[in-house]
């Protein structure tokens, strides 16, 4: 069966399944937020390769210009008969001249002619633009980094991203979201607080601060106050200890604490924004690495300009958007404390040491 576009034809494939019905579809890079079928092909296409334990059964195969390809009458000649595949009916000179057209949106260009994945105008990056700052790196044991954390309990996702002291590298630590037709899904916090635990275990957390978000668990309180308060108590010790947590999300004041950073306050919904802005200058500037997490990049690419007071900050399309940002706000917040923390004086920082493990047992559980 062949699909260009429109509603899929999975009765009849899920019929003929022990025959070896497929379903074979073609199209052109899609318009993002159209939530064409082609968008959710590729979106659940990336959720499995990021690690979901949901496979999507979808063998997805794309000819796209590399993300650093210019728009040029001397580039687009070569770029056009490499990803065009079999269309050799497709004549590069009336491409070129449609691409040089002063009235052809370069996104469109990009789409129609290169097979780029654009970005919607309000969007706060580009995939490519994300893209040139992957390199293949990889955490190993003992090296020092800071955590954000993101939580929800059902609607959203939560996120947890770490960034390497040592170069500035973003790496995902995990991203937990409701999958689909699954009414009454809840976060599983168990698996995330062993996310955590594991990652003090292994490598040297110098921060971690944590968003809680709303939803409530069966007690009336909020579903990951235990668990952060659990995370302070175990990692944080009974001060700003330099031989657990070097910054503290709250160092003073009746809300003291050392993991609990809750975003509605005015004053962090101003250095968050900040952080965003620097982000943003890091990665055009490409003084950016990321580790290539494709659930990462389906996240920094659904994020959408936001002005507020303080400059310009990121949020979904919209409040009711299932498109989720949330491993993205995890990605900017590490940031934000790898600068922290490179601007603690020299006696507040800790030296680098591989090898040796700060975790506890039995301290950070909630």
């Amino acid at each position: 069966m062949a699909t260009r576009c429109g509603t899929p034809s999975g009765g009849n494939l899920t019929k003929a399944s022990d025959a070896g019905a497929r379903s074979l579809a073609i199209t052109n890079a899609y318009i993002p937020g159209e939530d064409s079928l082609a968008e959710r092909r590729r979106e659940t296409w990336e959720k499995s390769n990021a690690g979901s334990s949901l496979a999507s059964g979808i063998l997805y195969d794309s000819l796209e210009a590399a993300p650093e390809a210019p728009l040029s009458a001397e580039a687009a000649p070569l770029v056009v008969p490499s990803i065009r595949g079999d269309a050799i009916w497709l004549q590069t000179s009336a491409i070129v001249k449609d691409i040089l057209d002063e009235d052809t949106p370069p996104s469109e260009s990009r789409r129609k002619w290169y097979n780029q994945i654009t970005a919607a105008e309000d969007s706060w990056l580009t995939p490519q633009q994300w893209d040139l700052c992957a390199q293949d790196v990889q955490l190993e044991s003992g090296d020092q980094i800071v955590e954000f954390f993101d939580g929800s309990k059902s609607n959203d996702a939560t996120g947890l991203a770490a960034c390497r002291i040592s170069d500035g590298a973003i790496f995902s630590r995990g991203c937990w979201q409701r999958p689909p037709n699954a009414p009454g899904w809840m976060v599983p916090r168990d698996q995330v607080d062993n996310v955590v635990r594991l990652d003090f275990e292994q490598y040297d957390v110098l921060a971690l601060f944590c968003d809680p978000g709303a939803g409530e668990d069966e007690s009336g309180e909020r579903y990951w106050d235990a668990y952060i308060d659990g995370w302070s108590r175990g990692f944080g010790g009974d001060g700003p200890d330099p031989a657990r947590l070097c910054l503290w999300a709250a160092e003073s004041g009746p809300t003291r604490h050392g993991t609990m950073w809750d975003m509605r306050n005015t004053a962090r919904v101003k250095l968050f924004t900040e952080a965003c802005e620097r982000t943003l200058t890091d990665v055009q500037e490409r003084s950016f690495i990321q580790d290539g997490n494709l659930l990462l990049r389906q996240h920094v690419s659904n994020a959408h300009r936001r002005p507020n007071n303080f400059g310009v900050s990121i949020a979904k399309e919209s409040t009711m958007s299932s498109r989720k940002i949330d491993l993205a706000v995890c990605m900017i917040g590490a940031r934000m404390l790898m600068r922290m923390y490179l601007a603690l004086p020299e006696n507040k920082k800790r030296e680098r040491s591989r090898g040796i493990s700060l975790f506890i047992p039995g301290e950070a559980k909630a």
